[in-house]
């Protein structure tokens, strides 16, 4: 009779262990304007009451919510780890969310939407598989908003699209987080534009935009010349009393030396050759110059 009972406790404690080791969770709890299951930092309006109330209320430890019931169990575990892992070394919250029906507006309010009205932290990432419209979507909270500019998660998301686009969503996952991790290793853009190549497998290849540098360096130098102009004339507006300038009439072939040597009082010499017109005054020139 003990060993029955003992045999019994120990199934009963396996199960209970395997309940426990869900790895992608669809328990939703649910919010009601008496409880709006929020953050302790979310302040509740009539703007946004609506939007948190049709927002799924989840357990924010559980970090992987396959609702489209995607991913194999065994995936899930996989998946987890990682996370886990990202997280932990990182110390940037990472969530993964699968959905088949979207009752938002579109992708980007429901990836904001579940992030803020679910207690994440304040640095954190969202990834977003919606069946629904047939998209994907990444969010960026508090410190990954640097590390990931438009540069990095354009290459990124169209990596992940193509292989959703071939039903590989556990790939897409493993994909995403690969390529998260790799770009916090390198830190944040410096120096310039970055040329970034992502890999199937979510591999980053990071190398610097020189013909981008190379056009900063030109404006540079152009904007120094200007100013130099600009400088330098002004300080020969100052000198008016002497003002000495030359030039070559091609016409007459004749150098012009004009010395202003009064406001509207000017001197022509002939150095070579005559002029029949007492009126020649070398052209003006404008120069211009044109994210």
């Amino acid at each position: 009779m003990k060993k029955i009972k003992i045999i019994l406790s120990l199934l009963i404690f396996c199960v209970c262990l395997n309940v426990n080791n869900v790895f992608a969770s669809t328990r939703v709890n649910t919010r009601s304007e008496g409880n709006y299951l929020v953050p302790a930092d979310v302040i509740i309006t009539e703007s946004n009451k609506q939007a948190v109330l049709a927002t799924p209320a989840i357990d924010a430890s559980e970090k992987i919510y396959d609702f489209a019931d995607l991913l194999t169990d065994s995936q899930e575990e996989v998946l987890f780890k990682h996370v886990k892992h990202f997280i932990d070394s990182t110390k940037i919250d990472y969530v993964i969310v699968t959905i088949s029906k979207n009752n938002k507006a579109s992708s980007m309010n429901y990836a904001r939407d579940f992030y803020n009205y679910n207690d994440f932290s304040n640095d954190g990432i969202i990834l977003l598989i919606d069946r629904d419209n047939k998209g994907i979507y990444m969010t960026t909270n508090g410190r990954a908003v640097e590390l990931f500019p438009d540069s990095r998660m354009e290459p990124i998301l169209k990596n992940v699209f193509n292989l959703t686009k071939e039903k590989k969503f556990y790939e897409a996952c493993k994909s995403f987080t690969t390529s998260i991790s790799e770009f916090v290793q390198i830190g944040v853009v410096s120096d310039g534009e970055e040329l970034v190549k992502v890999g199937k497998d979510g591999s980053v290849a990071v190398s610097k935009n020189y013909h981008y540098l190379a056009i900063a360096g030109f404006a540079l130098v152009g904007t120094i010349i200007i100013m130099g102009i600009i400088i330098l004339s002004s300080k020969i507006k100052k000198k008016r009393s002497i003002v000495t300038k030359d030039c070559l009439n091609k016409e007459t072939m004749r150098i012009i030396n004009i010395s202003e040597m009064n406001l509207g009082s000017r001197t022509y010499k002939s150095l070579i050759g005559s002029s029949s017109d007492k009126n020649d005054k070398p052209k003006q020139s404008n120069t211009g110059t044109k994210r």
